[in-house]
Parts: structure tokens; sequence; C-alpha cells
């Protein structure tokens, strides 16, 4: 081996052996005495954020129902009172035609009765004492000429009596006097249509040209 070979073997043995002593003095130097390395632990992983549950609406409480309250029984005496009281009021309750006819349904048998019914209805059907008077005295002539009321037979009665009465003598209204207003002045009780008549009239009047007030 030439001499020159063995010069550069020296040379590069002399730089390992140099860096050897100077990775294991720094490194001594780092670590404390006594301390062994240690490996890196893992990261703990993170705990989850705790979740609030989301209350929903609190559902609404039912509402009490009271408990229906027995109504007292009716003694014999009031529920006696309230079928009188009802009656009294049935005999307001339409007019003496509509009366009439629930009377004559179904063609009752003629009793004093039923007379007394049919007079009863027309005495508080406020067309008068003789006018009613009038009417009974004609109906009973015609249910007394059969055992079995004949309604249409008692409304041509009826309804013959009623034109006869309305049937008077009255001379024409004029209603073109002197410059001025006319006054019509309407009387009569009450139900029997006076409303009715004033409003067929108010048409009457304005169908003619005239003003009505």
């Amino acid at each position: 081996m030439s001499p020159a070979v063995i010069a550069i073997v020296a040379i590069l043995g002399a730089v390992l052996i140099g860096a050897v002593i100077y990775a294991v003095t720094r490194r001594g130097q780092e670590l404390p005495p006594g301390a062994e390395p240690r490996m890196l632990e893992p990261e703990a992983p993170e705990r989850p954020e705790p979740v609030t549950p989301v209350e929903g609406p609190t559902p609404a409480k039912p509402k009490a129902v009271p408990a229906p309250v027995a109504k007292p029984a009716e003694s014999p005496a009031q529920r006696e009172q309230r079928e009188r009281y009802l009656k009294g009021l049935a005999q307001t309750r339409g007019g003496f035609v509509a009366r009439l006819s629930r009377l004559f349904r179904g063609r009752p048998q003629v009793s004093e009765d039923l007379k007394d019914e049919v007079e009863t209805v027309l005495f508080t059907a406020d067309i008068g004492v003789r006018t009613a008077q009038k009417m009974i005295e004609l109906v009973s002539d015609v249910l007394d000429r059969s055992t079995v009321a004949d309604p249409d037979a008692v409304w041509s009665v009826i309804r013959k009596a009623s034109l006869e009465i309305l049937d008077v003598p009255a001379p024409p209204l004029d209603y073109d006097p002197t410059p001025g207003p006319y006054v019509l002045l309407m009387i009569g009780v009450n139900g029997v249509g006076k409303t009715t008549t004033l409003g067929k009239l108010a048409a009457m009047h304005k169908a003619a040209g005239r003003k009505v007030l």
C-alpha cells in the first residue's frame, strides 16, 4: 500500500472518530444526568362538549271540564204552572188563521170543546168583540151541520164574513189637494198589518211620482 493511501485512510478515520465523539458529547449536554429519553405520548383526544338537551314546548294542560249540574226535579205544581204559562203564550203566537188551522187539522170530531177552542181563538185575535161574535156564530152554524169538522166550509164562512166586514162604503182618497204635505193616519190594533199596508201605499205613491217621507 502506498504512503498516500495510508494517509487518506488515517485522515478519514480521524474525521469519523471526531464526529462520533462530538455527537456523544452533544447528547450528554442536552439530557440531564440520570434522565432517559422518553417516547412522545400521543395527544389525548379532545372531549366533546356536553350537549344541552333542547326542551320542546310544554304541552298544554287539558282544561278541566266542569261536571254537568243536575237540574232539580220539577215538582208537579211547577210543571202545571209552566204548562199554563206555555198555553197562555201560545195564544199570542201567530194569527188567528194559523191557530184555527191547527184546530181543524185532521178533520177533528165536532164537540163542545172544539167550539170553545174556536171561540177562544177568535176572541183573542184582536179583531174586535162584535167581529169575533159574528164569526163564532157563522162557524158554529157550520160545525153543527156535521159530526166531523169540515175545514173548507169553516174557511169559506170566515172568508165571506171578512169580506163583508171590510166592504164598507168609503169615498176614494184625494191625493192631489192644495199644495202642501199630505198626511195619512193609519190606526189599528197590533198585528193587523199597519206597517205592511203603509209600505204598499208608499210604493204606490212613489210609482205615481209623489215624494214619500
